[in-house]
């Protein structure tokens, strides 16, 4: 009587395991860490903050870092315009591609990308794209078959055809380019000689900031100013406008040892939003235009 009773429940305990499996615990999502930091840009919807670098793009989005799509290629140059992001760099750990990229764009977000050319010749480090024109200007360090010189390019037709500017006025190592968004030939330059402007395509320039090394340069989404950072016993983030003989102020930083702002993002669609991404891959958002500072990279080390 007893070993019937017990094979019965051993049964009932049975079919209740096979109906309900035990859940198995998820291993908790891989922390993401910025350990290069090659570009920093808001999604055109302005809900995300995405940083290029060399395992893909991380997004903080709703307070949170997760690893964005696609391939994660190891970007050394990259620019976002409205519609169409452009990069270059060097294939992922786990891609078959050639060593060089070439030039890169993507119209969906980075979930695909198609090669534009150069592939195996260059890898471009600057570049920068019109938010809105969609003009691009890259600068090439040695020459390549479609670019038989060094020097600033720029492409009006997203990379089919290429022209060299003369450059003219600009003096030192080339850190950052920024576009004007909507003026296609609004170009400015830092260099190790200062900040630079050029109203014609790149084929002049005049100085708009004494001779001070550049680390960082943006154009607002207005067109109204430029923001550049620089670094001279301590780090400086400068407003500069583009008005005839505009007006220069110096912005509030958050607290930084030995560190400079390497790039600058605003949301395209919230006013007064504005990241900065430092050399020591720290990562800061201030809500109202550089006055306060809410850090959330701590020297590539994020919340996961």
């Amino acid at each position: 009587m007893i070993s019937r009773f017990a094979a019965t429940l051993a049964w009932v305990f049975l079919l209740a395991f096979v109906a309900s499996p035990p859940v198995l615990a998820q291993a908790a999502p891989e922390a993401i860490r910025l350990t290069h930091v090659h570009g920093l840009f808001y999604s055109a919807d302005g809900a995300s903050l995405q940083i290029p670098g060399h395992r893909g793009i991380a997004i903080f989005e709703r307070g949170r870092w997760k690893q964005g799509p696609g391939d994660a290629s190891d970007f050394a140059g990259f620019s976002a315009a409205r519609d169409i992001w452009f990069a270059s760099g060097h294939p992922g750990l786990k891609s078959n591609a050639s060593d060089l990229l070439g030039l890169r764009r993507s119209t969906d977000g980075g979930k695909t990308w198609q090669t534009i050319g150069f592939a195996g010749e260059s890898d471009f480090h600057h570049l920068a794209a019109g938010y809105r024109s969609g003009v691009l200007y890259l600068f090439n360090s040695s020459a390549n078959a479609g670019m038989p010189q060094p020097g600033i390019y720029r492409s009006s037709d997203l990379g089919a055809r290429w022209h060299r500017a003369a450059a003219k006025g600009l003096k030192g190592e080339i850190a950052r380019l920024a576009v004007h968004p909507d003026e296609p030939s609004t170009v400015a330059v830092g260099t190790s000689s200062g900040l630079y402007l050029s109203r014609d395509g790149a084929e002049t320039f005049v100085r708009l900031s004494g001779e001070q090394r550049i680390f960082s340069v943006t154009v607002e989404p207005s067109g109204a100013a430029i923001w550049y950072g620089t670094y001279n016993q301590r780090a400086r983030l400068v407003m500069k406008s583009l008005v005839p003989k505009g007006s220069e102020r110096e912005l509030t930083l958050p607290a930084m040892r030995g560190d400079s702002v390497a790039f600058i993002a605003f949301n395209p669609l919230v006013n007064d939003e504005v990241a900065i991404a430092t050399t020591k891959r720290n990562v800061f958002v201030s809500r109202n235009g550089g006055k306060d500072w809410s850090q959330i990279a701590h020297e590539g080390e994020t919340n996961g």
